[in-house]
Order: C-alpha cells, then structure tokens, then sequence
C-alpha cells in the first residue's frame, strides 16, 4: 500500500462528535501528511517541476506543535499545491491550523491525493518512441 492510499479525505462531523480516530487530529495525522507532501514532492521534482519542502519533525503524541511548525507544515503543502496543475474542485490550503475542523483536516489530505492522481494522469499520457510515431509511416 503507497502513503497515498492511506490518506483520509472522509472524515465526518460523527467522527468528531464520537472523538473516532479520524475525529481526532494526531501525531500519527501529521506524519502521514509529513510522508506524504514528502512524497508527491519527490515525484513533482523527478518530472521537472520546481518544488522545495522543508523536511519536519517525526511527530510523537507527546509532542505539542507551535505555530512555526505548523506554518512550514501547511507552507508545505502549498508549495506542493502550486507546483503542478489540480484538479477541479482540488481544495485551498487551510489558511492555518487554528480551530482545525474536520473539512479542513479533509482538505489537506484531498490536495495530496489530486496532485497525485495529477501525475499518475501525466504519466499515463506521456508518448514513448516507437509506439504512436517513431516508426509510422505516414
């Protein structure tokens, strides 16, 4: 299973409400997000796009974020977010991490996901030598 496929975009206000493990923003939240802009800025740089993250803490649930790190945490993500085309309908960044609600908490891992389906769509379009022209005769 790729970081991608574990990414939860379904969080619901029953999830909060019944405090749910999606309910809950937790250290294992931000790692998973963490792996993932990681992730899909790797991919964004092997086909030529110019994006720079700043790698972050391995989180704990001993851990308490401060406003520093959750700003390089969602400047992450918008640098991630404005390397590459989306998707219509691909949610804005959170403008920051204050009163998180669930939509939002969807919204973040929903940009990963779209900027993944993105280059998987890229990738799948791309023309290799030999199988629509090099060779044709016309």
């Amino acid at each position: 299973m790729s970081i991608i496929d574990t990414l939860v975009t379904d969080r619901t206000y029953d999830d909060v409400r019944l405090l749910t493990e999606k309910g809950i923003y937790r250290a294992e939240d931000l790692n998973r997000v963490e792996s993932a802009v990681k992730y899909i800025a790797g991919r964004l740089r092997e086909r030529g796009y110019a994006v720079t993250t700043e790698d972050g803490p391995l989180w704990t649930e001993d851990d308490i974020p401060v406003l520093e790190q959750m700003s390089r945490y969602l400047d992450n993500l918008r640098a991630v977010r404005g390397a590459a085309p989306t998707l219509p309908g691909t949610p804005q960044v959170p403008p920051d991490m204050d009163m998180l609600t669930y939509r939002e908490a969807n919204d973040i891992e929903e940009i990963l996901v779209n900027i993944n389906r993105i280059m998987d769509n890229i990738e799948a379009a791309w023309m290799f030598s030999g199988e629509i022209y090099a060779g044709e005769i016309a």
